[in-house]
């Protein structure tokens, strides 16, 4: 395996939703590999925590970077996290 890509590259989340990231490993002639291990990583787990299958949730307002690693091949896939709107009071008639 010589690459490995992330997708979404990047991807903007209120508080609460939660996005599946892809890893792609491929090989020097651009094929895919299949059976890589890959292990997540999240600069900021206060902000965007991501489970071994890559799973990321919003879970604070901020920006963190998710990191894919199959053995020393890295890409990233950076997450923005916007609070969540506030609720509107319902109209009384």
């Amino acid at each position: 395996m010589t690459s490995l890509a992330l997708t979404p590259e990047s991807v903007d989340l209120t508080v609460g939703q939660e996005v599946t990231l892809v890893p792609r490993a491929e090989d020097a002639e651009g094929g895919t590999v299949s059976g890589a291990a890959v292990r997540f990583t999240s600069s900021d787990p206060a902000v965007a925590a991501v489970t071994d299958d890559g799973l990321v949730r919003a879970v604070s307002p901020g920006s963190a970077t998710v990191t894919a690693m199959a053995g020393d091949v890295a890409s990233t896939s950076l997450v923005r996290v916007t609070a969540a709107p506030a609720p509107t009071p319902d109209r009384v008639a």
